[in-house]
């Protein structure tokens, strides 16, 4: 009696889609607001265009119609497909799980938030949106600020972990730890700090970036450029090292924190990336720093600390094992739906 709207755009929404499907696949009907289905072959940028959203609307507007008409709950995982389908469902009996805007950015860097028709329209679903899950404190503010949207409407519940699939006893630490970073977009997640400092890093360090920017195909990184996730390879990765490192500008959610915390890495990242305010306890399960730059010296702190990498480690494998599991998350998850 649930129709779940996806919208696999990237990488991080295609992680979400996975582990709804993981979590709820005999509770609910799925649907991928996503025509052509082709993602992991060049065409993320299409799947943004213009002309792909007004050719995909046909098949998910009537969807939504065949489930509204026998009064089914519809789910909506982006605000995307909830306003291209807008009129073809009934608003009352709808739920938006949410961790981006349209203004997020903008908000954010308190930048000038573009108030175009679009802005305008989706301002009026989200006020009009009975309940809104949403998976960090950030977007309730931006909802709120930007949206109108009344404290009434939201309701704040974790993001859809699959904390099982990277369930990796931590390994102990070596005299020389090894160092992760995960980003596809490079510069916003913060790896060319990691190059800009590498000299410094790599005299206490042994550093793996995956990427497929080559400004990180450098002499000193062991450098990897594509990984399938969940893969054994992507597996492997994470049980190899022993810090993960995330100095990103900003980051909605960031489901890497979650994956390198449920594999017990220790954690070094900003509060700008807003998984952090739920998987990360600063100074007792990684660390915590105000700005990007601030990730350098932590982790050069750590260089001669081994003791508090391992406690690190042992903390936040211990702390997401057991708050997020599957049987947690789906039991919050369906009290916050059928509510």
């Amino acid at each position: 009696n649930i129709l779940c709207i996806t919208y696999p755009i990237d990488m991080g929404n295609i992680t979400l889609e996975n582990n709804l499907k993981y979590l709820f696949s005999d509770n609910m009907d799925f649907f991928s607001f996503n025509q052509k289905n082709n993602l992991g072959h060049g065409s993320f940028f299409e799947q943004r265009s213009l002309s792909h959203k007004i050719t995909s609307t046909a098949s998910l507007r009537k969807i939504l119609k065949s489930y509204s008409s026998k009064n089914k709950k519809i789910i909506f995982n982006s605000i995307g497909p909830a306003t291209w389908g807008y009129g073809a469902y009934n608003i009352e009996n709808c739920i938006l799980m949410l961790d981006w805007t349209r203004s997020f950015q903008e908000f954010i860097f308190k930048k000038e938030i573009k108030k175009d028709i679009v802005h305008i329209l989706q301002s009026y679903i989200l006020k009009k949106i009975p309940k809104i899950l949403c998976r960090t404190d950030k977007i309730m503010e931006n909802l709120a600020t930007c949206y109108g949207v009344k404290n009434s409407q939201m309701q704040r519940i974790p993001a859809p972990l699959n904390i099982e699939l990277f369930n990796i006893t931590p390994r102990p630490t070596p005299n020389k730890p090894k160092v992760l970073f995960i980003g596809g977009d490079f510069e916003r997640k913060g790896g060319s700090l990691l190059i800009d400092n590498l000299d410094m890093i790599l005299k206490k360090f042994d550093l793996t970036i995956v990427t497929q920017d080559k400004k990180a195909n450098v002499k000193g990184v062991n450098y990897i450029d594509s990984v399938s996730y969940g893969s054994s390879l992507h597996k492997k990765i994470f049980n190899d090292h022993d810090i993960f490192i995330f100095p990103s500008k900003a980051d909605p959610y960031g489901m890497v924190i979650a994956e390198a915390a449920s594999a017990g890495l220790a954690i070094i990242t900003t509060k700008s990336t807003f998984s952090s305010e739920e998987l990360i306890q600063s100074g007792k399960s990684g660390i915590v720093v105000d700005e990007p730059k601030d990730c350098i010296p932590a982790l050069m702190q750590l260089s001669n600390n081994k003791s508090s990498i391992e406690n690190f480690k042992y903390n936040i494998y211990k702390q997401t094992h057991l708050n997020f599991s599957k049987t947690k998350i789906r039991d919050l998850y369906m009290r916050a739906i059928n509510g």
